[in-house]
């Protein structure tokens, strides 16, 4: 059994990585957190992205991705500092 990523889920990963680092910069991060806001900003701009939503069939109004692709953002998103990782929770319900 081979439980390598698709390259889709390889692709996805790298879009999500990169987002993450360009939209979540350390000090943005510690600012949300010390003010205890939530990142609104950032909730727009993961929907532009396609972010939400990611499992859900596009019949429906989502992405029409599977559960392996929301883990792949759900994990990247919580990895990535480590303060977004209580954020993770808000962005991902």
């Amino acid at each position: 059994m081979d439980f390598s990523f698709t390259k889709d889920q390889e692709l996805l990963r790298d879009m999500v990585r990169e987002f993450v680092k360009r939209e979540c910069p350390r000090e943005y991060i510690r600012q949300i957190d010390e003010r205890g806001e939530f990142p609104h900003d950032l909730w727009e701009k993961m929907s532009e992205a396609g972010l939400h939503g990611i499992a859900i069939p596009e019949e429906y109004g989502g992405s029409g991705g599977d559960i392996i692709s929301q883990v792949i953002v759900a994990e990247e998103f919580s990895s990535y500092p480590g303060s977004l990782e209580e954020r993770s929770r808000f962005l991902f319900p």
